[in-house]
């Protein structure tokens, strides 16, 4: 049965036996069980667009024949491609884990009907609190928190170069020097 928002053109099963993306159709049910509508349309939105076409030849292998090794790769190329196509922008290591997690589920799923034998048990593919603990962490020590001395300079002469501006500007140049929300700067 095919699933909203997963392209019909991904092969459900070779010489009988389910692909990863048949799996998924399978199992979407108990994959699924913990997902509200608008989470369900993200993340069949990431099985379509990031995690089948990543997955070694989707299409010709069956889900029990693939390995760790085999997920390892399209988490690799997830990576390396980043989330724009123009411009190479690095997801997070947090998105990354979602990736990891999503493959997890209906892996899992899978197992538990017999359809293929759970590879990825105690692997980091395995969701858990410790490691949304450290990615949390090393996201926020990743993340910028001020300028640096030469940005703070452009943007004062750029926010100071024209008197006659239009309010724009001005009401940015009071959310810079004073620290003020939108509406307060408003």
């Amino acid at each position: 049965m095919p699933i909203e928002g997963i392209s019909s053109e991904w092969i459900h099963s070779v010489d009988g036996a389910l692909t990863f993306c048949g799996a998924l159709s399978e199992c979407y049910d108990e994959c699924s069980k913990r997902w509200n509508p608008e989470t369900c349309k993200q993340y069949n939105a990431d099985y379509n667009d990031k995690i089948l076409p990543n997955l070694p030849d989707q299409n010709n292998t069956p889900i029990k024949n693939y390995t760790k090794e085999d997920y390892e790769t399209a988490i690799r190329s997830i990576a390396e491609r980043g989330k724009s196509k123009t411009l190479h922008i690095p997801y997070s290591d947090h998105t990354i884990q979602h990736f990891r997690h999503l493959i997890d589920v209906v892996v899992v799923a899978a197992a538990n009907r017999k359809i293929c034998d759970n590879v990825l048990w105690g692997s980091r593919f395995c969701l858990t609190e410790d490691d949304r603990e450290k990615d949390a962490i090393k996201e926020q020590v990743r993340l910028k928190k001020s300028l640096s001395v030469n940005q703070e300079i452009a943007i004062s002469h750029e926010l100071l170069s024209d008197c006659t501006q239009r309010g724009e500007k001005m009401g940015l140049l009071l959310m810079y020097a004073l620290g003020l929300r939108n509406g307060e700067a408003c």
